[in-house]
């Protein structure tokens, strides 16, 4: 987030007046929260905004225990809605020799097809700290990565960084929008979705992108997220 200052406390103002001019008129005052807000440096104008509320909605319960040590009002889970088509589950990816000792796949020189996609670019970066260990199984399984997001000129540099690497890794940039999205969780093997499981703001996060990937059918790799935790029967 952007470093505190007059736009910022011009921002606090407007909103904690807003809430207070609610509740003189007997109006309720709900707050939505979506990411730990509480881990950086804004906390203590959420704090005050929790205090003028009359219910809280998050959309993980992770983020609803954080919000409970800070309010005493009622906080309700809401999720995220899922966008697209839904689909049957479908895994067939190239045989190869990581993959057929696990006995999936059919016998098929392609490369594995994985996708990832995020709306920000600190996410991103869990994918990029991945690429060594990519580049390491492409010497095993060639693999081809779509990386989906809005464009970011970081991101073409860093995709572009992995041409010159060892082994059978492909990476190409699609820029989001549903329809692309769609197609290539169509085209793809599986979805790969890590996180930084240090990262306070991560460790909350709503199983958005999780459950959409399941929605269209498709096998998620992903790390442990506690929202994620939920779907445990349904994604490795």
């Amino acid at each position: 987030s952007a470093p505190r200052g007059p736009t910022f406390d011009a921002f606090v103002t407007a909103y904690l007046g807003t809430a207070d001019r609610a509740r003189e008129r007997g109006l309720g005052v709900i707050v939505d929260l979506v990411d730990n807000v509480f881990a950086t440096d804004r906390g203590d104008f959420f704090a005050g905004l929790l205090a003028r509320a009359n219910a809280v909605t998050v959309a993980s319960t992770a983020l609803a225990a954080v919000c409970a040590q800070h309010t005493q009002v009622p906080i309700h889970v809401v999720a995220d809605p899922v966008e697209g088509e839904r689909r049957p589950p479908g895994f067939d990816p190239p045989r190869a020799p990581l993959l057929s000792r696990l006995g999936l796949g059919r016998t098929a020189a392609r490369p594995l097809r994985v996708l990832w996609f995020g709306g920000q670019y600190r996410n991103f970066l869990d994918l990029a700290a991945l690429f060594p260990a990519l580049a390491d199984l492409a010497a095993a399984q060639p693999i081809d990565l779509v990386v989906i997001m809005s464009r970011d000129d970081r991101i073409a540099r860093a995709l572009d960084s992995l041409h010159g690497r060892p082994g059978s890794l492909t990476a190409r940039f699609v820029e989001w929008s549903l329809a692309a999205l769609s197609d290539e969780l169509e085209r793809c093997d599986l979805v790969l979705l890590p996180s930084d499981l240090q990262d306070g703001m991560r460790a909350v996060a709503s199983p958005n992108r999780l459950a959409r990937s399941l929605w269209a059918g498709r096998a998620v790799f992903a790390h442990p997220l506690p929202s994620y935790l939920e779907f445990r029967d349904a994604a490795l």
